[in-house]
């Protein structure tokens, strides 16, 4: 019995102690890609009311609206880079410190910033496009031709933001996925080690 209860402690790893932090990433990727979505989904509604001819207001409500999706993406941004000072300590070398630094573990944290730094880029470019359309919104038939350019370019720009919004959801899937087999593995320590303290009982009676 004293073998069989040195084998249950021998082989019983820690519980995984980034599970908080699994869980804070899944968080961040799930509220990006809704976040996207429902802005995008908002634009969408502007510009059709600009198409039909409700310029002035339209114009004003979109402007008031892409200030609002820049706040927020700046602001995702920020919170993707930002460090967290709780997980440092005093006597670590600077790369492993800055390995520890960070919300998010490190691979995760770079992929985070990454795909905002694509959607930032991919947003830009749909912002410039539909400022076109909105400065030239009710021009004469002759620069038609243009304007539906500039649609296809909106279109296109706009679909590429809310891919990378359907990449933020699978990877909030991912992790949940993750997440669900920590929490199985973290059970499973939990009666192992339940087990091998009742034997150790068993052992001193």
């Amino acid at each position: 019995s004293g073998w069989v209860a040195f084998r249950l402690y021998e082989i019983t790893p820690e519980v995984d102690e980034n599970q908080g932090t699994l869980a804070e990433q899944r968080d961040a990727f799930f509220r990006i890609g809704t976040s996207i979505q429902n802005h995008f989904a908002q634009f969408d509604q502007t510009l059709k009311a600009v198409a039909e001819g409700k310029t002035a207001k339209a114009v004003e409500h979109f402007q008031s609206q892409s200030n609002a999706w820049h706040q927020w993406l700046q602001g995702e941004i920020k919170l993707a880079k930002k460090p967290d000072p709780s997980t440092a300590e005093p006597n670590q070398s600077k790369s492993s410190q800055e390995t520890k630094d960070t919300n998010q573990p490190p691979f995760v944290q770079a992929e985070l910033i990454s795909l905002l730094s694509d959607v930032e880029a991919a947003s830009a470019n749909y912002f410039g496009e539909t400022r076109y359309l909105l400065i030239n919104a009710g021009q004469p038939f002759l620069i038609r031709k243009r304007l539906t350019e500039r649609e296809n370019k909106v279109r296109y720009w706009g679909s590429n933001v809310l891919a990378f919004a359907e990449q933020a959801n699978r990877r909030g899937e991912t992790l949940e996925q993750q997440l669900s087999a920590r929490e199985n593995r973290s059970q499973e320590l939990r009666e192992r080690k339940e087990l091998r303290d009742r034997i150790q009982r068993l052992r001193l009676t």
